[in-house]
């Protein structure tokens, strides 16, 4: 026993500090002069270099119990700010305040996994999965009679079908009109128009004029050329449809090429597929390249890549946006609880 307590005295730690617990009246005077202390030390408790908000707790009952059982009626149990804890969160840590909730939350949300707040951001616009009429009336606020419901357009006779932009024909005064009308850029316009003007010539080409277009292909090159071998016949050849076009010449030869006939034009941005279609309609058989419609964009992947470019802090505020009214609920169940327990 002696070598125990003697190990006892050497390993443990000394006090930090003693925490005492006093008593008083709510005037802080018990005989209500100064002749007496206005506090009375009834309790007190030796504090190590830390001091869990769970010890304070249990110290607290004990002390709160032992007065109860001696008839006394405590009104209120006064602290400093080194307790303010046991004050704003119940015994099991859930904020009784809304500053505490709102640190405690956004410390949850901190530590929630970044893959975790990621992916649920970016389910945010997926749509339920609809099987049966049930799933939908789970789903969505319908109203339903007895002779079912429909979905109909008010005022369809308003919805008229407008034509494209690409089937507005516009003359040469119609353009110097919308001119006067402000700045505006009228180039693609007047580009349009010298198109459509295109389609009225008769186009008759000669030998004489692809002699003339494989000499250009000739000059234009710097050093050796493909076309070096080419006869006339075998280079005419090589306009038989668009796709052979396609392929055996560059957008810039085809601007050549163009260029070399008094009638046709071409836009300044005019892509190859645009090109190629020009000189198929002068040098070909007017074969044209099929439009190779961009499926476009999809809307919720272009979402979703912008989500995961976002910093962390981008991805927290988000997230506890998300969340905050959920847990602005379950915080406030919370507090009822506990004020109902009394604690």
């Amino acid at each position: 026993m002696e070598a125990t307590n003697t190990a006892y005295n050497i390993l443990r730690k000394p006090a930090k500090e003693v925490l005492v617990t006093v008593i008083s009246d709510l005037d802080r005077q018990s005989r209500g002069d100064d002749s007496v202390v206005h506090a009375v030390p009834i309790h007190y408790g030796l504090s190590g270099f830390s001091l869990s908000m769970s010890s304070v707790r249990k110290l607290l009952h004990q002390v709160v119990c032992a007065i109860h059982a001696r008839r006394l009626n405590t009104k209120a149990i006064a602290f400093d700010g080194q307790f303010l804890e046991i004050a704003i969160a119940d015994d099991n840590g859930k904020a009784l305040t809304v500053s505490k909730f709102t640190k405690q939350f956004w410390e949850d949300v901190k530590s929630t996994d970044k893959k975790v707040k990621r992916e649920t951001l970016m389910k945010l616009n997926d749509m339920p999965n609809i099987k049966n009429m049930e799933d939908l009336y789970h789903v969505f606020d319908c109203l339903r009679d007895r002779n079912g419901f429909s979905i109909s357009v008010k005022d369809s006779a308003k919805i008229q079908q407008v034509g494209s932009p690409e089937n507005i024909t516009l003359d040469a005064e119609a353009i110097e009109i919308i001119k006067s009308l402000g700045n505006i850029d009228t180039s693609d316009l007047q580009d349009k128009t010298e198109d459509q003007n295109q389609e009225s010539e008769d186009i008759n080409l000669q030998d004489d004029d692809y002699e003339k277009a494989l000499i250009a292909m000739l000059v234009q090159a710097e050093g050796k050329s493909k076309f070096d071998v080419y006869s006339l016949q075998k280079f005419k050849e090589l306009f038989t449809d668009a796709k052979t076009i396609n392929t055996s010449f560059t957008a810039p030869e085809m601007k050549i090429l163009i260029n070399l006939l008094d009638k046709a034009k071409y836009k300044k941005s005019a892509l190859k597929p645009e090109l190629v279609n020009i000189v198929s309609k002068w040098y070909g058989n007017g074969d044209s390249l099929e439009k190779t419609a961009k499926s476009p964009l999809n809307l919720k992947k272009m979402v979703q890549n912008h989500i995961k470019r976002w910093p962390i802090d981008a991805i927290n505020v988000a997230y506890a946006q998300l969340k905050s009214s959920e847990n602005h609920l379950t915080y406030g169940v919370t507090v009822i609880h506990s004020m109902d327990l009394g604690i």
